[in-house]
């Protein structure tokens, strides 16, 4: 399904895109990762081969900053989809 896209994953060390890395990147796509912190980019992307995979440190809030995310992911070519993985649960009594 995700064989040859390229996919930009904002949020990219969250419990949202632990689930969907693996699959995307196991279908042959090629990853942008996007997050504020550094480090966790960093393990993020050690678990996968980096030709296929680049980190941007970015605030998704700061336009700027994902026009740099555009520019990174279409050194992989056209850009496919744009995953904001961004979020969190709560349960909450309504």
């Amino acid at each position: 399904m995700t064989k040859g896209k390229n996919i930009i994953v904002v949020a990219a060390y969250g419990d949202i895109a632990s689930r969907m890395l693996p699959v995307f990147y196991a279908q042959g796509a090629t990853l942008t990762l996007a997050g504020r912190d550094p480090d966790k980019l960093k393990m993020v992307a050690s678990q996968f081969d980096p030709k296929r995979v680049k980190i941007v440190v970015a605030d998704a809030t700061k336009p700027a900053q994902m026009k740099k995310v555009l520019k990174v992911s279409a050194a992989f070519g056209l850009i496919d989809a744009v995953v904001v993985a961004a979020g969190s649960h709560a349960v909450v009594s309504l």
